[in-house]
């Protein structure tokens, strides 16, 4: 599931490759995600991030942004 880069958090597993601009991978999917890497994604302006999520969290983070579209449409 795709999600905003601030609310990406340590421990969660990237399920894509992500590519700078000159298309070479920063990290390869199947990559846990620390702190450290989280912060360098944020200061390369990195905006969202493709991880694995359990089904659990996927209702979560779509409660999230239903709830975050209502109150900004």
């Amino acid at each position: 599931m795709v999600i905003d880069i601030n609310k990406v958090k340590p421990g969660m597993i990237i399920s894509r490759p992500l590519y700078n601009m000159n298309g070479v991978v920063i990290l390869n999917s199947g990559k846990v995600l620390t702190e450290s890497m989280i912060d360098t994604l944020i200061k390369k302006n990195i905006k969202k991030i493709d991880v694995e999520l359990s089904k659990e969290e996927q209702q979560l983070f779509q409660m999230d942004n239903d709830i975050y579209t209502t109150i900004n449409t």
